[in-house]
């Protein structure tokens, strides 16, 4: 048996330590990949340097009586792009391309697991049904993206607003500051009608806002927002017109 490597390939490299660690061997260009190298966990490591990921595999040798380590790493960057990419999909409405009900999720989870406080302010666009029946789906769809890409330019990046429905829209502001977050919204509220006046259709959006800290019930909190939200509506509809308030919950 012979301590040698038969594979020479350009998206292979192959290591051979000794029981030290040390590396005694290695095909061509082994150590000028992965000499900084970061581990991203599950044996997968990347080279920022190449801008190239690869997946590690191990096998001990015993060869006279002497313990060696042969490490393969195979060169998996296309896949693991493909992977990041699918993931990312996963996350986003595809009508509106912000955030859907998945990413909502993640969010939750990390707010949750870190122990954070953040507002929830649920959001629906008034006589949204009116709007498709007149104008028809089409335009009705526009208006949604039209509306979309005008919350994902105003929420900042530590903030989150997703897609949760037909017309419904889910903010998520990593603040205490209530004040902040209706400076926000008004703004929000008074771009939504300007948007309206541009396309020739009556845009207008209903708001409620909660307040959730560590120990809440989230799916309560959410809840709350909703309701506000959907008080407002009535209010607005039953004064007739859809002018600009905001609930809190």
């Amino acid at each position: 048996m012979a301590l040698d490597f038969c594979l020479e390939s350009a998206s292979t490299i192959f290591l051979l330590r000794d029981w030290q660690g040390k590396v005694i061997k290695s095909s061509q260009k082994g150590m000028d990949y992965l000499d900084s190298i970061l581990d991203l966990g599950n044996n997968l490591y990347y080279n920022p340097e190449t801008e190239t990921v690869w997946s590690k595999k191990s096998i001990t040798i015993i060869y006279e009586e002497r313990q060696y380590f042969q490490e393969e790493y195979c060169d998996v960057t296309n896949l693991w792009l493909e992977n990041k990419k699918l993931l990312y999909e996963l996350t986003i409405d595809s009508l509106t391309k912000i955030s859907n009900v998945k990413a909502v999720e993640e969010q939750k989870n990390r707010i949750i697991e870190e122990g954070q406080n953040c507002y929830l302010v649920m959001c629906d666009i008034n006589n949204f049904k009116e709007i498709n029946d007149e104008y028809g789906h089409v335009i009705g769809d526009r208006c949604l993206s039209e509306i979309a890409k005008l919350f994902s330019q105003i929420v900042g990046p530590s903030d989150l607003v997703a897609r949760v429905g037909g017309d419904e829209f889910l903010f998520i502001f990593s603040t205490d500051n209530k004040e902040e977050v209706k400076i926000v919204m008004e703004m929000i509220q008074q771009q939504v009608q300007e948007l309206g006046m541009l396309l020739k259709i009556p845009l207008s959006i209903s708001i409620g806002i909660s307040f959730y800290q560590k120990g809440d019930d989230w799916d309560q909190k959410r809840a709350e927002a909703d309701k506000a939200s959907y008080q407002n509506k009535q209010l607005l509809k039953n004064n007739g017109s859809y002018t600009k308030k905001i609930n809190d919950a």
